[in-house]
């Protein structure tokens, strides 16, 4: 791969913000360039692969699909980097009314933090209560307390309601359509032992007409999840530049081929897969029409997951170039001078002299473009308490 003199570039910006705001936008030739029919029909490959989760069987074959696709378009220098994740796998699980043989299949929500919703040996047998849309009134009069707390999926964050009032588990009820901000509702950041569970609609609609026509429901949960270390790929091809000046330039246009759900079992990611095949469709158009500079089309995993893909890139590449690595040797003057009390510091706020810098990263900056006073007393004092060393002009942190 050509040294990166890097320009990264966010994808939607590529998608959105590249052209003039005065170029107009042929659109009858660029519904030729990526056929309406091509997209559905990728869009559909990837939302047809099951649970996308980074990870899960669907994320596995996404990325070989990329592979595939990366090499049928032509790409040179097709690459594959394998790194770890740390994902909650779900080991399956049901629920069977008391006297009842069916055994109706159920999925875990995403852990509360680390916490998952793993039953017990033998899973647990509790009553079971309609609580509605998990609003206090709709609990009203009832015995939640080592309850199961059957509730609308479209409840927003009231379900933790339930949990104030001792219920043991939440089973959540497939709506017949849904929001983002429900979804994110779920997501709980601290270490609640609360089991939560997923029943698909019909499922949950019956188990609330029984407890409408038939009174007091018995429950029985057995269910499992485990933290686990899985596999993810980072999938690199290239076009080189034509232009011998630009060609040692590198573009990266990235994009995910994951997906994300609060029910990892459940993550189809048919919206998420619009990012990859966009990418696809990219790869296909510079292909046919050579850029000037060089691109690299990076399609990663694990994008929800602390952006365990894009890092992963940039520990591999972009941590080797120069400016990178004066950056955080500027850092690591920045901390030493701060560990010795050589900056004044309230807060966020930093100050030396009549000179101040509102965050760290601020600071950092001042120090790098080495146009102020600050930064100068800071390289003085640097050099004066022996961590750093002067050699030919440069400067290096001392011991290296």
């Amino acid at each position: 791969m050509p040294k990166f003199a890097m320009r990264w570039m966010a994808f939607g910006w590529i998608l959105v913000g590249a052209a003039p705001a005065w170029t107009e936008v042929d659109f009858a030739e660029l519904a030729r360039t990526a056929p309406v029919e091509r997209v559905q029909q990728t869009m559909d490959t990837f939302a047809g692969l099951g649970s996308r989760v980074a990870g899960y069987r669907g994320a596995d074959q996404a990325a070989q699909i990329v592979q595939e696709r990366f090499r049928a378009i032509g790409l040179d220098d097709v690459t594959v980097h394998e790194y770890d994740v740390s994902i909650p796998v779900d080991k399956g699980g049901f629920l069977q009314v008391v006297g009842s043989d069916e055994k109706v299949p159920i999925h875990g929500l995403w852990p509360n933090l680390v916490k998952t919703s793993t039953l017990p040996e033998g899973g647990m047998t509790k009553r079971l209560i309609d609580a509605g849309a998990g609003e206090y009134a709709d609990m009203d009069s009832k015995q939640v307390e080592g309850s199961v707390a059957l509730m609308d999926f479209n409840s927003g964050d009231a379900w933790l309601n339930a949990a104030y009032l001792g219920a043991q588990a939440i089973i959540f009820i497939e709506p017949d359509s849904t929001v983002y901000l429900e979804g994110e509702k779920k997501f709980l950041t601290m270490p609640l032992d609360l089991p939560r569970f997923w029943v698909n609609r019909q499922v949950g609609q019956h188990l609330r007409r029984q407890l409408a026509t038939e009174g007091e429901q018995t429950l029985h949960l057995q269910y499992r999840m485990d933290w686990e270390r899985r596999p993810a790929w980072n999938i690199l091809g290239t076009i080189p530049g034509y232009d011998p000046l630009l060609k040692e330039d590198v573009i990266v246009l990235e994009a995910y081929y994951d997906a994300m759900s609060v029910v990892p079992a459940l993550a189809p990611g048919a919206e998420q897969a619009s990012g990859i095949t966009a990418l696809l469709e990219l790869a296909r158009y510079f292909r046919e029409n050579p850029p000037a500079r060089t691109v690299v089309f990076l399609a990663t995993s694990a994008h929800h997951l602390g952006l365990r893909g894009v890092d992963d890139f940039i520990q591999r590449y972009l941590r080797k170039e120069e400016p990178f690595i004066e950056h955080m040797l500027v850092r690591r003057v920045v901390d030493a001078a701060l560990a010795r009390n050589m900056i004044a510091q309230d807060g966020i706020h930093y100050a030396i002299g009549e000179e101040e810098f509102a965050g760290k990263e601020a600071l950092v900056r001042g120090v790098a473009e080495g146009r102020t006073e600050f930064a100068d007393r800071v390289d003085y004092a640097a050099l004066a308490e022996g961590m750093l060393r002067q050699s030919g002009g440069a400067i290096h942190l001392a011991l290296e």
